[in-house]
């Protein structure tokens, strides 16, 4: 039997206040393994479970090991009781959702499920909430962006860091308009993204220090660089898998180590990109991450001019 802590949403402040209700509530710590059987009549005293790994859905969602079926009104409040968006924040859960479950966690050290959410473990009124990336976001996602054709990338991907990188979206970029009552499925329904076979990931980068902010602009003519220019073929991707690294031919089309104090060389009416030749492999590839890889087909292989930027 777990009592609920009833409250609103907790700042890291009031976590003084969710320790003593915690101390005083019935807490029976699933997660890590197996639930413990109990005595009938008798309560489970809280267990302290081991919360150093990265927080796994996939974990949570197997009524096998935590004990329970839980679903993601279990934890996550998509829309405010006015039928309003949430604000960023609120895609996390609120403390009580762990609490629930994890009682002793929450003052028994190290207070390492603080840090699945957190950037810290300390007690703070400023404990920032981590940045969602694809490695913590939910379970079994799947999105088509061919379905949202239309709409412009920056509506859910935002920029961030300056513009050197670009957000991974979240609830709150849904939030916008489905949860208008014409428009389905409604943020409600969670099964409706939330039910891919398996988690909808894709392999790891090869290029390292990518920044958007350098690529903002095409040099060779001053307009402002598309996203399709180089996601070549997002807008016609129906599952995240899908989606395509962005091929060479696209970064070929800029690093061709043309003098950007010069017309270009094949291109009428544009200034050189000043942008280095494509044959400087490392200036973007990962060491180790394509020595000895045969080159994918279609791959250039032009050594650069004479004089070409390097």
């Amino acid at each position: 039997m777990t009592t609920k802590i009833h409250s609103t949403h907790l700042a890291p402040l009031g976590l003084s206040a969710l320790v003593a209700a915690a101390l005083v509530a019935v807490g029976v710590g699933f997660g890590a393994g197996e639930a413990e059987a109990q005595a009938p009549g008798k309560q489970a005293a809280p267990q302290v479970i081991d919360t150093s790994s990265p927080f796994s859905h996939d974990h949570h969602m197997d009524a096998a090991r935590v004990g329970k079926s839980m679903t993601c009104n279990s934890c996550h409040e998509m829309v405010a009781a006015t039928g309003q968006c949430p604000k960023a924040e609120v895609r996390y859960p609120k403390h009580e959702a762990c609490a629930g479950c994890h009682t002793a966690n929450f003052y028994t050290p190290p207070l390492t499920i603080c840090t699945n959410c957190h950037k810290s473990a300390s007690f703070s009124a400023n404990n920032p909430l981590k940045e969602l990336s694809r490695q913590v976001t939910p379970r079994r996602a799947e999105f088509s962006h061919k379905a949202h054709e239309g709409t412009a990338c920056t509506n859910c991907h935002a920029l961030q860091k300056g513009g050197v990188s670009v957000a991974h979206p979240s609830h709150p970029n849904c939030c916008e308009c489905h949860t208008q009552p014409e428009l389905l499925p409604q943020m409600t329904s969670c099964e409706a993204c939330h039910s891919a076979a398996k988690n909808a990931g894709r392999p790891p980068s090869k290029i390292h220090d990518f920044s958007h902010k350098t690529h903002n602009t095409d040099p060779r003519n001053g307009k402002s660089t598309e996203c399709k220019q180089c996601h070549v073929n997002t807008e016609q991707a129906q599952t995240l898998r899908g989606i395509n690294a962005p091929p060479m031919s696209s970064c070929v089309s800029c690093h061709d180590g043309s003098d950007p104090g010069a017309p270009h060389p094949t291109i009428p009416n544009a200034n050189g990109s000043g942008a280095f030749h494509f044959s400087s492999c490392l200036k973007c590839h990962l060491p180790g991450s394509i020595q000895n890889v045969p080159l994918p087909p279609g791959h250039p292989t032009d050594a650069a001019p004479e004089g070409a930027r390097q």
